[in-house]
């Protein structure tokens, strides 16, 4: 409890102020979550923006160091498509329909906050008691091994600037958290992962949330708290085909990430292989939530 205050009332390095531009989209209006969010801009402007190409400087390389330079700079390369530009729309939508029912200047939101954390300070699990909010549907991204699935979702985040002070407001925001789903299915393990995600994007890599021993119900509602503390925008899960139906914790973890997409109305997008989608067509507690995108194949 203390080091969650201590991060909302320190100066978050690398955070941004937020600025406000109306959208034009009336579902949006007035809504600062969404409206200091920067616009996707057209396919051009994102497939430039997407785009990293070796330096013409190397050209004028000593021819001794000239080769490893190339080699390095072209590792780094990177092509964006059409396909990127299609990626990124579905990302972004995903990011605003979640703030829609968000919005800390509508009474109902701001009663949501409260209440939330009220719950989260005596240590409960946040229940789903407004009816009128519909949670955002789960999503799913599958692209075979090797397409750059994994790097053009992050490069296409970082579109975006991770953590947004808003000052006349007295909250942070922050826009996403992108984490690998355990090779081993361990529920502590995939809440470490988020906790892990969160110390870097608060710039506080020492901050230890969780007990050894800590209960899945305490688990479920510091996560929750965090959600809703920093109004998270986006929480993407990479790796998901490492889930499995059979291990001691496949069950609990299904519950938690129901519960977590049911009552803090966070979009969470699962990634992978096609295994991936084997796995969540599986288990009809999250398939019938997830909104699938085109499989990726960025080359099709």
């Amino acid at each position: 409890m203390k080091q969650m205050e201590l991060m909302m009332t320190s100066k978050i390095e690398g955070s941004v102020t937020a600025v406000y531009k109306k959208t034009g989209v009336p579902s949006y209006e007035n809504n600062p979550l969404i409206e200091c969010l920067p616009k996707l801009g057209e396919i051009k402007e994102v497939i430039d923006k997407l785009s990293c190409y070796p330096s013409s400087v190397l050209h004028s390389s000593p021819s001794h160091t000239r080769a490893s330079e190339l080699i390095a700079a072209i590792s780094n390369m990177f092509i964006a498509l059409p396909q990127h530009y299609e990626l990124a729309e579905f990302i972004d939508s995903k990011i605003k329909q979640g703030y829609i029912s968000r919005n800390p200047c509508l009474k109902i939101s701001a009663h949501m906050l409260q209440s939330n954390y009220e719950n989260m300070l005596q240590g409960n699990v946040i229940q789903s008691n407004l009816v009128n909010y519909k949670a955002p549907v789960a999503a799913a991204i599958y692209g075979k091994p090797g397409t750059g699935k994994s790097i053009s979702e992050q490069k296409i985040l970082a579109l975006y600037p991770q953590v947004i002070v808003h000052d006349s407001l007295g909250i942070t925001q922050i826009t996403y958290l992108y984490i690998n789903f355990p090779h081993n299915s361990s529920l502590h393990v995939l809440c470490k992962n988020f906790f892990d995600a969160l110390n870097i994007a608060l710039n506080k890599p020492d901050t230890v949330w969780l007990e050894r021993r800590e209960s899945l119900d305490s688990m479920l509602a510091k996560i929750q708290a965090a959600v809703v503390r920093f109004n998270i925008g986006i929480l993407i899960i990479d790796e998901f085909q490492s889930w499995r139906s059979k291990t001691k914790d496949s069950d609990l973890v299904i519950g938690f990430l129901v519960s977590l997409i049911n009552t803090v109305k966070l979009p969470v997008v699962f990634s992978g292989t096609q295994a991936a989608k084997g796995r969540l067509e599986s288990t009809l507690a999250l398939a019938r939530r997830v909104i699938g995108f085109d499989e990726w194949d960025p080359l099709k």
